[in-house]
C-alpha cells in the first residue's frame, strides 16, 4: 500500500514529484513495442491511457490533533519577556516628568497689522540715547557761534577806523578765530612772555605757521565786540564791552536740560589791567 502522503501527491493533476526512470521513458516513446508486466491475480487491470485512483479514507480526528500538535511543537514561540523583572529597578527616562507639563506647540501664522498705541505718552519715560562724540571745534561753536566772530571782526575794523589807524589791515572772522585759538594755546604752554612763542630757538610752529607776531599783537590791541560810540550814557554795566560773548554762552547754557544735582564752582582769573571788577587777594 502507498502511504497517504504519496497518494495525495498523485491527486494534484498528475503533478507528481516522482521522476520516471530511464526505462519508463523508453517505454513511453516506443508505443508499438510489446512489453510484459506482472499483474496480481484478481486485480483490476489499468490500461496505458487510464489513470488509477485509490479512494482515501476520511481523515481521523486524532491524526489531525497529532499533526497540529506537531506543527506547534516544531515552531515554538519566543518566550515573552516580563514587563518588570524582580530584583531590578524600573528605568526612568530623564526629564520624563517634564513632558506631562508641556503644551503642544500650535501652528501659528503671523500677520502684519498696524498696532494702535493705547499707552498714554505721559507714562513713557524719556529714552537716554548714547552720546555722539564730535570734534572739539563742534562743541566750542555751540557756545561761541560763528556769528559772534563775524560781529567781532566788524567791530574791530570799526574801532581801528575810529582810532585813526590808517595802516591797519581789515580783519575777517576766520582771522579772529585764529586769534582766539592762539590765546587758548597760551594756557597750555604757559610761556612767561607772549613774544617767546615766536622766538627763533624756542618758537612753537602752532603760532609761527598761523599768524605773524606783529599781526597777533595788532589784532589783540584793536579787538572789540561792541561799538563804543553807541554806549548808553547811563550804562552801569561794567562788562558792557564783553557782554555779547557772555550772552552767547549763557543762552547756550540755558538750552541744556537741567540736572537734579548741580555743582557751582567759582574761579578767579589772573588779570594785570585796570578794571573796577578787579579783586585783590592777600
Amino acid at each position: 500500500m502507498f502511504s497517504r502522503d504519496a497518494l495525495r501527491a498523485l491527486e494534484k493533476d498528475n503533478q507528481s514529484e516522482f521522476e520516471l526512470s530511464s526505462d519508463d521513458e523508453d517505454v513511453g516513446n516506443n508505443n508499438n513495442v510489446p512489453f510484459a508486466r506482472h499483474v496480481r491475480l484478481g486485480a483490476d487491470v489499468v490500461t496505458q491511457n487510464q489513470r488509477e485512483y485509490t479512494p482515501l479514507d476520511p481523515p481521523d480526528e486524532q491524526e489531525d490533533e497529532e499533526r497540529s500538535a506537531f506543527n506547534y511543537e516544531s515552531e515554538p514561540e519566543a518566550p515573552r519577556e516580563p514587563d518588570i523583572v524582580e530584583g531590578e529597578e524600573e528605568q526612568v527616562t530623564p526629564n520624563a516628568e517634564l513632558f506631562d507639563y508641556l503644551t503642544p506647540k500650535p501652528n501659528i501664522k503671523w500677520r502684519h497689522r498696524q498696532i494702535n498705541n493705547t499707552i498714554p505718552t505721559d507714562f513713557l519715560l524719556p529714552i537716554a540715547l548714547e552720546p555722539i562724540v564730535q570734534d572739539p571745534i563742534c562743541y566750542y561753536n555751540r557756545y561761541v557761534p560763528v556769528e559772534l566772530f563775524e560781529q567781532m571782526a566788524e567791530m574791530t575794523n570799526l574801532y581801528a577806523v575810529q582810532s585813526g589807524k590808517t595802516r591797519f589791515k581789515p580783519t575777517s572772522s576766520y582771522e579772529i578765530e585764529i586769534l582766539f585759538g592762539l590765546h587758548m594755546a597760551t594756557g597750555v604752554f604757559n610761556y612767561p612772555v607772549l613774544k617767546m612763542y615766536w622766538e627763533n630757538h624756542i618758537s612753537i610752529p602752532l603760532f609761527t605757521n598761523n599768524m605773524a607776531r606783529d599781526r597777533f599783537f595788532e589784532l589783540r590791541n584793536n579787538l572789540h565786540l561792541v561799538d563804543n560810540m553807541k554806549k548808553p550814557t547811563n550804562c552801569t554795566d561794567v562788562f558792557y564791552k564783553v557782554r555779547p560773548i557772555y550772552n552767547a554762552i549763557r543762552s547756550r547754557c540755558l538750552e541744556i536740560p537741567l540736572e537734579k544735582e548741580l555743582c557751582v564752582d567759582e574761579q578767579i582769573v589772573p588779570f594785570t589791567g585796570k578794571h573796577s571788577a578787579k579783586q585783590y587777594i592777600t
